[in-house]
Parts: C-alpha cells; structure tokens; sequence
C-alpha cells in the first residue's frame, strides 16, 4: 500500500479558571491551534512536522505561588520516522 500525506490539527480551548488556593485571580479564556503533517519522503521513511501554537497566541498557563507562568510559545518540531517492513 503506498504512503499517504497525512494532515492533523487540533484545537486545545481552556475556559476561565480560578487557580486552587488563589481565589482573588481569575485566568482568561484561550484557544491554542495545533498543526501536523506527515510526508513519505523515500521507501520506508516519512518526514513529520508539528507546529504547536501555531497563531503565536501567549496565554497563561498555570499560576502557582504568586507566580504566572507563560503557556508554550510557538514550536516547530521535525523529525524523520523509519517504518518497519510488512507494517
């Protein structure tokens, strides 16, 4: 069976929350759009791309202590898979 191009994405929503312990802080809302591909590039190898946060969006992610962290900035991951043969 020959190799496909394979597109993925995903939408990851967070609502409102109140941080346990914290009741005074209130995070917003955030949607964070997430992006892949798979490519056959040559028998038995496939190229596969992930763009995390792929509009840039900057959230908060946690918030622990006093402390707010940032959410992950845009990401662009690659990497070369071998597939096994009869798989």
């Amino acid at each position: 069976m020959p190799a496909s191009i394979e597109a993925r994405t995903s939408l990851r929503v967070t609502g409102p929350y109140v941080p346990i312990g914290e009741p005074e802080f209130h995070t917003r809302p955030y949607s964070v759009l997430d992006l892949g591909l798979s490519l056959p590039v040559a028998d038995r190898f496939e190229l596969d791309l992930e763009l995390e946060n792929a509009l840039g969006i900057r959230y908060a992610e946690l918030r622990a202590s006093g402390y707010l962290n940032p959410g992950r900035p845009r990401l662009l991951r690659a990497a070369v898979r071998m597939t096994a043969p009869g798989f």
